[in-house]
């Protein structure tokens, strides 16, 4: 994302076309969230702190001894990582000594990842802030590769393009933010946070109130902006746990991690009843399942 040099940058035309990515892809799974909070954390917080702090060597710092660096576009060219940084120390130096000033922000569209390795695509806002204090947006199209290396995700492929001047501010717009993974995916990684803390919870709380607590918080998640069938099945969700509350109020004195407890029930006096009851909390599940197909 870095555009060569500054002078570069401002002979690009910009066009305010949106035509790149129509729908915003993020696996929803608590999982590949926790990790894309870790690549937010390693490679883009600091990759525009680095930027809007002249520091090459921070930003250098992100990335894999075995990078490579790729442009599209009229000025298409492939680099490796020592070539590329006498380009970034050039442009960084430039934008020091004639009183420029940058900020760069980042939309995903896409962003995925495993154990060790993560793709993630979007489109970048580089902001080019005169002396004066005037300014100048310039757009792109982004599509990195990520490593993990000794617990921390650096940038091992960087590909971007302006694409001829065809990316704009709609296209910017249009994705999510780092912070932002999409309702779905947020929905997602809340519960797992949340069903955590309900098994342990009632450790020390009796199982009525744990479960109650898991049910009122799943209720308050924002669902703005996922599909109605998603929204649905949190809400039937949520009530089939509280369902389990007349069986488990018979047991305020009950302590333990939850998995533990419900196998209690089971064999326990209503545990007819609670064993059909549990049976629509998963099925109540399997509802949330059929919308991440």
């Amino acid at each position: 994302m870095n555009k060569f040099h500054l002078l570069f940058l401002l002979s690009l035309p910009v066009s305010v076309f949106a035509q790149s990515y129509p729908v915003v892809h993020i696996t929803p799974d608590a999982q590949n969230i926790a990790r894309l909070k870790e690549i937010n954390r390693d490679i883009w917080t600091p990759f525009s702190e680095a930027y809007a702090a002249g520091d090459p060597e921070k930003y250098l710092a992100l990335h894999t001894p075995d990078f490579i660096r790729a442009s599209g576009g009229d000025h298409a060219e492939v680099k490796e990582l020592a070539a590329y940084r006498d380009n970034v120390i050039r442009s960084f130096r430039w934008s020091k000594d004639n009183n420029y000033r940058v900020a760069i922000a980042f939309s995903f569209f896409e962003r995925a990842s495993s154990e060790q390795l993560a793709s993630e695509r979007g489109v970048y806002r580089y902001t080019s802030i005169k002396p004066d204090g005037s300014q100048q947006h310039f757009y792109g199209k982004f599509h990195v590769f990520h490593r993990k290396v000794d617990g921390i995700w650096k940038i091992a492929v960087d590909y971007d393009s302006n694409e001829d001047g065809a990316i704009g501010v709609a296209d910017f717009e249009a994705g999510l933010p780092p912070h932002r993974f999409g309702c779905v995916a947020e929905a997602i990684a809340l519960d797992d946070s949340l069903g955590y803390a309900r098994n342990h919870a009632c450790e020390t709380l009796p199982l009525s109130q744990a479960i109650r607590q898991y049910a009122e918080a799943i209720q308050k998640i924002d669902f703005t902006g996922c599909p109605q069938a998603f929204t649905s099945g949190f809400q039937h969700h949520a009530a089939a746990w509280l369902s389990l509350l007349p069986v488990t109020d018979q047991y305020p004195d009950l302590r333990g991690e939850m998995h533990a407890l419900f196998e209690q029930l089971k064999s326990g006096k209503y545990a007819e009843q609670f064993k059909l009851l549990e049976l629509t909390i998963w099925s109540t599940w399997k509802e949330i399942e059929e919308v991440l197909k």
